[in-house]
């Protein structure tokens, strides 16, 4: 019996030449009682398997195969002319089984032989490395966004091995020349980096093309804080449905997800407190492993609820919230019009105001607030969100 082979494997390519064809081959037998017209050819394949290990100069490079629920056999060969040489060689143990069959069976229906076969670009074929760690669906979602608009382009068609420092290098170089941020630049770098690492560590590259990357310094930029009448003047212009909602924000300083993701349940009237403890996170549909855009999960970003003290004047207008709309205690506090979560970028492009001055953060004094808030982006822009 076969070793079982613990670990992730994947084929090395290599090798190879511009093509690799995928060749499978399956038996129906509809009358299994008529043995003489399967018998032979289900025999006649093992011994062309075996002749074809032993003469690997006849281009075979791999092969798997099943009984059940009937026979199939998916063979790799090195090009369509080895595959078609040796169907079609007179000095091979396939073309005389082959007429022998034709003739036994021919047209009665008794038994049926099908096959297909795959001609395969070896510059197409993929291999994709990510760090090897359980990844948020968000994460993974903006890495496969990453690899898309950047690496893909820039690297798609090159095997993994021909991938140099000097490569590296030249993309860094040419991002910032484009225009995309050292931040932006970084964050990729460390994506990259890590698909690397985890191919070391797969064996299939002996070093990290990324280990000496030279990267653009990153300027630490100092945010302005508005002062109390610049924070009101900000609040009003926030439409009305929407101003609780961002005075939370900036009251708890709740990232994006789990500000969405609250509920009256999450509130103790009593004890004056809020806990942390769902986010609902927003994805493409292309990335969504359940097709939806957005999916709710039962823990914020660090894994653990967390609890923290309220205004007074927060919880009663929390609380005419509830009683106004009807608010049960397991729904949403903050929704669309039609019930449904908030999307950071809709609220971005249509309700956060969008005043021309120059950006500035939303920290109030210690006094009127119980938490420093993330900062909802800079001045013309909207609350940030977490991956």
């Amino acid at each position: 019996m076969t070793a079982v082979q613990r670990g992730r494997f994947t084929a090395n390519i290599d090798a190879l030449g511009d093509e690799v064809v995928v060749f499978m081959i399956g038996t129906r037998i509809n009358k299994p009682w008529k043995v003489r017209t399967w018998w032979p050819g289900f025999i006649a394949m093992p011994k062309m398997l075996k002749y074809l290990s032993e003469h690997p100069e006849k281009g075979l490079l791999a092969y798997e195969q099943a009984a059940f629920p009937s026979p199939i056999i998916v063979q790799y060969w090195r090009s369509f002319d080895d595959l078609a040489r040796f169907a079609r060689d007179r000095d091979d143990p396939h073309l005389e089984p082959w007429r022998q069959f034709n003739k036994r069976v021919g047209s009665s229906g008794d038994v049926g032989i099908w096959h297909e076969t795959y001609r395969v670009n070896t510059s197409s074929i993929e291999h994709e490395w990510l760090p090897n760690k359980h990844l948020e669906i968000s994460t993974l979602a903006a890495y496969r966004s990453y690899l898309n608009k950047q690496f893909y382009p820039a690297f798609g068609t090159r095997p993994l091995n021909k991938l140099t420092p000097t490569l590296i290098q030249d993309w860094v170089t040419t991002a910032k020349h484009q225009g995309l941020s050292p931040r932006s630049i970084r964050k990729y770098h460390v994506l990259l980096s890590s698909i690397f690492r985890r191919a070391v560590a797969d064996q299939i590259l002996v070093r990290n093309p990324c280990e000496h990357t030279e990267l653009p310094k990153v300027i630490a930029r100092k945010s302005p804080t508005l002062t109390p009448d610049e924070f009101d003047q900000l609040i009003s212009a926030v439409p009305e449905r929407y101003r609780l909602m961002v005075e939370t924000f900036i009251e708890t300083g709740m990232r994006w997800g789990e500000l969405i993701a609250l509920r009256p349940r999450h509130i103790d009237f009593l004890r004056r407190t809020l806990t942390v403890e769902e986010t609902i996170v927003e994805i493409s549909k292309t990335h969504s492993p359940t097709g939806q855009r957005f999916i709710g999960k039962p823990y914020p970003k660090d894994n653990e609820p967390r609890t923290f003290g309220v205004r007074q004047d927060w919880l009663d207008a929390i609380a005419e919230l509830i009683n106004t709309a009807q608010i049960g205690r397991d729904d949403l506090l903050f929704t669309t019009k039609v019930g449904t979560p908030i999307s950071r970028n809709s609220f971005r492009t249509h309700v956060w105001p969008q005043p021309s001055k120059p950006a500035a953060s939303t920290t109030r004094s210690a006094s009127t607030t119980c938490a420093t808030p993330t900062p909802p982006g800079s001045w013309p822009a909207a609350p940030t969100s977490s991956p």
